[in-house]
């Protein structure tokens, strides 16, 4: 089935059931809602890579959101990040609640691509999300989006997202449909939960297809688990021009009280006119709260820590040790760091200390080893990042 059909067999799909779900009283006068929320984080980076040092600073984040209802099942979301002074969309989305048929939703939405991906920026345990997650241009993808999860009594989750390849710096605007389309598909559950014990298994499954029509060559570039280091870069278009690319995910996640942990693996094949290249990545992590709190879980991801004793209330706050190992694998493409051919197997080791001053307040550090596997005659050198971050949300 052509881009075309699938568009408007969505569309179809959408109006038909909101006309079918929506049979609420004419004469009922609802008064809309309004919330307003946001976030600043605010970062100090420390680089060293040989001999050579950098210090950084400046905004990772800074978001201003409106959010509410229109009517008992219709709300809407308007986010939009302001960090190094430019506009770049972020939740923009008109979304449909139909009961026992899940939610419906057109406009911009984090793409159901993998568990690290679907925990906000707010909870994530450490200062950027693993490498994995660069198999994946944006967070975000603006076109309709479904999630449901109250299947199985609410043991079972499914989100299915068919997004278009607008920039979100250009509004998420694509003069051309035709160009490009993607596919992105996601199941999880909880197979076990204790809510008393603070106890949960977590797993899942992810899929995503895209095609790449509007970009002839193409290269993943890859952010090593700090935001302004040098990025790997993995060039594919020497085996021709690229024609769509293919993820697969499986997540697993546990919480046993004050202890965390969480992994992640995902292939994704680049498919260009010539031959397949195939990039896979993973993670494994675990955290622990000294002062006893624990991760919270809703709706296939993690959510806010609560603090026993918030420093509002003279308590120290919740204090969180973790420790990752995430590892990258491009060894099938020509691959580069600051112009110098690697092996394409690159590991990351990641320390974190986060500090929750209350609910919406975190003071995060991380330490990061980065190991790029450097080509003979290059020096098998390390990157070293000391990170901290201010960080709080309304």
């Amino acid at each position: 089935m052509n881009a075309g059909k699938t568009f408007l067999l969505t569309c179809l799909f959408f109006l038909m059931t909101f006309e079918v779900t929506a049979q609420e009283d004419t004469a009922f006068i609802f008064k809309p809602t309004l919330k307003v929320a946001g976030r600043i984080h605010y970062d100090f980076e420390l680089l060293k890579f040989g001999e050579e040092s950098t210090l950084k600073n400046g905004f990772r984040r800074v978001r201003f959101a409106m959010s509410g209802n229109v009517e008992t099942r219709l709300s809407y979301m308007v986010d939009v990040d302001f960090a190094r002074a430019r506009l770049g969309f972020r939740h923009m989305y008109i979304q449909y609640n139909s009961g026992n048929w899940g939610d419906f939703a057109v406009g911009s939405l984090p793409e159901p691509t993998s568990l690290n991906m679907l925990t906000s920026s707010h909870y994530i345990t450490f200062f950027e999300r693993a490498m994995l997650t660069s198999l994946q241009n944006f967070r975000f993808g603006a076109g309709f989006h479904y999630q449901h999860f109250g299947l199985l009594e609410q043991r079972l989750g499914l989100q299915l997202a068919y997004t278009f390849n607008g920039l979100n710096t250009e509004g998420f605007y694509d003069a051309d449909l035709a160009g490009g389309n993607n596919f992105v598909a996601r199941i999880s559950g909880k197979p076990f939960q204790n809510k008393n014990d603070h106890a949960l298994l977590h797993l899942g499954i992810n899929f995503a297809s895209r095609t790449n029509d509007k970009a002839p060559d193409y290269q993943l570039r890859s952010r090593l688990e700090n935001f302004t280091g040098e990025k790997l870069v993995a060039q594919f278009d020497e085996g021709g021009k690229v024609q769509s690319r293919r993820s697969y995910g499986v997540e697993a996640a546990g919480v046993m009280g004050s202890l965390s942990v969480q992994g992640e693996y995902k292939l994704s094949q680049i498919l260009t006119d010539e031959m397949v290249f195939n990039v896979n990545a993973y993670y494994a992590f675990v955290s622990y709260f000294l002062t006893g709190e624990h991760r919270a879980y809703k709706n296939g991801a993690f959510s806010k820590v609560l603090p026993r004793r918030s420093i509002d209330h003279g308590g120290p706050g919740a204090i969180e040790l973790a420790l990752r190992y995430s590892v990258m694998n491009t060894s099938d493409a020509p691959t580069t760091f600051k112009e110098m051919p690697i092996s394409g197997l690159t590991k990351d080791l990641t320390f974190g200390l986060n500090w929750y001053l209350n609910a919406n307040a975190r003071i995060m550090y991380n330490f990061v080893i980065a190991d790029f596997g450097f080509e003979a005659p290059n020096p098998n050198r390390k990157e070293l990042a000391h990170l901290m971050r201010f960080q709080i949300h309304f």
